[in-house]
């Protein structure tokens, strides 16, 4: 959710991205309801439910601005609710669930790239080092509430058919919140119906690649030859007390990203979060040491820690030591991606979710 820089052979280039947001500002917009089946996806045949009830909690605009002066970063807090439960703003009930998602566009008009950042569940039952679930794991969310989340968002800005129709480049990201493979049936049937809602979209799925049954990841290679727009993303971020993820995980990543590029013809893309503690010959050793650059690419990211327990990227020498790291990439043949933040006052860094952390609290201490 940042100002991207790609480097690749050698040759620069800049694109924006939107990768990670921190702190928040309200826009005065809360608690529009989703309308229930909207008109976009009431014909789908999603299982098993076809209808989405749903509340908006809040729409922050970042204060970042284009070049003409027009916003283009916006963060959504979504609570959903299943049948039979009492829809209430500001009140965590036991079924529901509050997600956060991001939209980002190059263009006023939405007509260049237009970018969704989606979560696929309540909470995470991953422990990634940086991460404001913390481990707390609420629910699931069905596959049509993570589609409504990118239906939704498009036409409260009411750019739907011009996105749908006329964007140079639709990405939607499957990577706000929750580990995909934990909730791979719900994943797959929304992929397959944001593929027929957006055909023209990119759709990358970011995974920490948990122990779950094998026949999930052979079954996602199948559907990633099915539908030549899904992408992968491999997360290979630090776990609580770690700076680095220990050999035989990043093996196992290795295995498999090889087999899905092998599989799809397209390179696999490693994240990773950058920080003080890493940015070192060890990390770059482990690196390409499992990876190659026939299959994978990196993409690099700086985050703001939830609390506290990682070094921020800042500083000269620091940025000084991060060039130095890309290039040997770089020369090795790598493409790397590195993110740079934009819409920094809208609480949307990878992990700071302010949100659902409030919401947590809540819900917590309502239910002891």
């Amino acid at each position: 959710m940042s100002c991207s820089m790609i480097f690749c052979n050698k040759k620069i280039s800049l694109y924006y991205g939107i990768f990670f947001f921190c702190f928040f500002i309200s826009t005065g917009f809360a608690g529009q309801r989703i309308h229930s089946a909207p008109e976009s996806t009431s014909q789908h045949t999603l299982a098993p439910a076809t209808t989405v009830r749903g509340l908006i909690e809040h729409c922050f605009e970042s204060q970042d601005r284009l070049p003409d002066g027009n916003p283009y970063i916006w963060k959504y807090v979504y609570t959903f609710f299943p049948a039979g439960v009492e829809m209430k703003l500001g009140v965590p009930q036991l079924a529901s669930a509050l997600t956060e998602c991001v939209l980002f566009t190059e263009s006023a008009d939405f007509k260049r790239r237009v970018l969704c950042c989606i979560s696929i569940s309540c909470g995470c039952p991953q422990k990634c080092r940086y991460c404001a679930t913390k481990g707390r794991f609420y629910r699931s969310l069905t596959s049509a509430e993570i589609v409504e989340q990118v239906v939704s968002m498009l036409k409260h800005r009411g750019v739907y058919e011009t996105v749908r129709d006329e964007a140079k480049q639709f990405q939607i990201m499957l990577m706000s919140m929750g580990e995909p493979f934990v909730n791979y049936d719900n994943v797959k049937e929304a992929l397959i119906e944001l593929n027929r809602l957006f055909p023209r979209a990119q759709l990358l799925v970011s995974t920490m690649m948990p122990k779950v049954d094998s026949k999930l990841y052979d079954d996602f290679i199948e559907l990633s030859q099915r539908i030549p727009q899904i992408g992968l993303q491999l997360s290979i971020h630090p776990l609580e007390g770690t700076v680095m993820r220990s050999s035989r995980y990043l093996a196992r990543l290795q295995r498999y990203g090889r087999r899905w590029s092998e599989a799809t013809g397209r390179k696999v893309f490693l994240n990773y979060i950058l920080t003080e503690l890493n940015i070192n010959d060890t990390t770059l050793a482990n690196l390409t040491r499992y990876f190659d650059p026939q299959h994978f690419a990196f993409s690099f990211a700086r985050v703001n820690t939830a609390d506290g327990q990682i070094h921020l990227l800042s500083g000269i020498n620091v940025d000084e030591e991060l060039r130095k790291f890309v290039r040997t990439l770089i020369d090795m043949g790598f493409v790397v991606k590195i993110s740079k933040g934009h819409g920094r006052d809208i609480g949307g860094v990878c992990g700071s979710l302010l949100n659902f952390d409030k919401w947590a609290l809540e819900r917590d201490a309502s239910s002891a």
